[in-house]
């Protein structure tokens, strides 16, 4: 069960990372995956909706 935490801790920061830098489409990925590893509903919501959100911007940069 910590295994799993300290890897949602790491996708999803990486993912922010990404994101503030403006890397929408590797932070969208990042997000998608993070939300994989979450442990309850509101953590899963939240990443995905930080997914959605950086793939309406990555469409935005082409």
């Amino acid at each position: 069960m910590e295994e799993r935490r300290e890897m949602y801790r790491k996708l999803s920061n990486d993912a922010a990372l990404w994101e503030r830098a403006g890397e929408y489409a590797r932070a969208y990925n990042g997000w998608l995956k993070a939300s994989l590893t979450t442990e309850n509903s509101d953590e899963h919501n939240w990443c995905c909706a930080r997914a959605e959100h950086c793939n309406k911007m990555a469409k935005k940069q082409h």
